[in-house]
């Protein structure tokens, strides 16, 4: 996969596509950094939030991986009528 323009904002689909191109070759420090951009660009999309904290986790950086997990929860609830 190649890098995406850091001058051009992208859909969401995009960011999550190149994030699982390089999550399916476990490069979560390219995976993080394209979830990064992507939440700048769309900061109510859960999947990008979620991408983001499967590929901190996966790394090892357990406050990231909270942080972004929680924040997708925010957006996507697990259980939607939970109060």
């Amino acid at each position: 996969m190649t890098a995406l323009d850091p001058t051009t904002r992208f859909a969401a689909d995009t960011y999550l596509a190149v994030a699982r191109s390089y999550a399916d070759a476990a490069a979560w420090g390219k995976v993080a950094a394209v979830c990064r951009r992507g939440v700048a660009d769309h900061p109510a999309d859960p999947r990008l939030w979620d991408q983001l904290g499967v590929a901190a986790w996966a790394a090892d950086d357990w406050p990231t991986a909270a942080w972004a997990l929680e924040t997708a929860a925010l957006y996507a609830p697990l259980r939607p009528l939970a109060r």
